[in-house]
């Protein structure tokens, strides 16, 4: 069988059509696709998925229209022509009749505010003479961390829980899938698949960290797993039980936590942020097993 994603950024609904016909032609099944770089960074020729989209293998012919764009956060799939594109998916005309939705969110908006919060709080501690010890420890640095996360949730979920809404008329009661992100490790190591478009981006996290004063590796580590797992918890407890039809998939599980020294690829990890070969076929595997369920 075959799955596809297809890039369909600004395309009206009869050219998404036209372009799913021409790449899927004997389409059994369809998934609208929002997201981040978790389902847009680039695979490069083809030659291994790099992302979650071309990693999956589904039991139909699946055609993904996919919206995804890399360094998007939730906030900027809900709204502008983002949002209207995507709304018009789901009820206007011609007719496109979903199968799934996937959303990829959230990352990044917690990426930026931790990064604003620790940025407020680190200049006016240090600016008060307190020891740089005290203001980078461990303990206390984890509690801003905590704050930072908090302050974004609200945002996060108006946005997913407004993408979700936008679901009406031959679509109102398509499945949603919402991901939470897995365990990254700050370290020096960029994303290689970047360098054939002009060239190498990242590492993210490491930098910010880095240029707010933070330069203890286990501390940097500590960071931003409390993070992640702050925003999963969220999702799991709190925001997807409240939406109708929608899933969490807790993909911790699937990627085994990289290593300081891992400044290459790995099978678990591409780069910093993005998940590697291996650790995407577990992860194409806990989707397939959900959206073949619901055929």
């Amino acid at each position: 069988m075959t799955t596809r994603s297809v890039y369909c950024n600004g395309l009206t609904n009869g050219r998404i059509l036209n372009k799913l016909e021409q790449q899927i032609p004997n389409r059994q099944a369809t998934i609208l696709a929002e997201g981040d770089s978790w389902f847009a960074i680039p695979t490069p020729y083809d030659l291994y998925p790099t992302n979650i989209l071309h990693a999956l293998d589904l039991a139909k012919n699946t055609g993904i229209i996919d919206l995804s764009v890399v360094g998007d956060k939730a906030t900027d799939m809900a709204q502008g022509n983002q949002y209207a594109q995507l709304k018009e998916i789901m009820v206007g005309e011609p007719t496109i009749k979903l199968d799934a939705i996937l959303l990829s969110a959230g990352g990044n908006d917690v990426i930026e505010r931790v990064e604003q919060v620790i940025g407020r709080y680190v200049g006016p501690a240090l600016a008060t003479a307190k020891a740089r010890s005290e203001v980078m420890e461990a303990k206390t640095l984890l509690t801003v961390v905590d704050t930072a996360v908090v302050e974004v949730l609200a945002d996060i979920a108006d946005s997913i829980e407004k993408i979700c809404a936008a679901r009406g008329a031959h679509n109102a009661n398509v499945p949603v899938i919402i991901h939470g992100y897995a365990h990254v490790t700050p370290r020096e190591a960029p994303a290689r698949v970047f360098s054939w478009l002009g060239g190498v981006r990242g590492p993210w996290l490491k930098k910010r960290l880095d240029d707010l004063g933070i330069h203890d590796p286990a501390v940097q580590k500590q960071m931003a797993q409390r993070a992640i797992d702050r925003l999963n918890d969220f999702y799991r407890t709190s925001l997807v039980p409240k939406i109708r039809n929608a899933h969490y998939l807790d993909l911790r599980s699937y990627v085994a936590e990289a290593k300081l020294d891992d400044l290459k690829p790995t099978a678990d990890w591409n780069d910093e942020i993005h998940p590697g070969r291996t650790s995407l076929g577990r992860i194409a595997a806990a989707y397939a097993k959900l959206l073949d369920a619901f055929a």
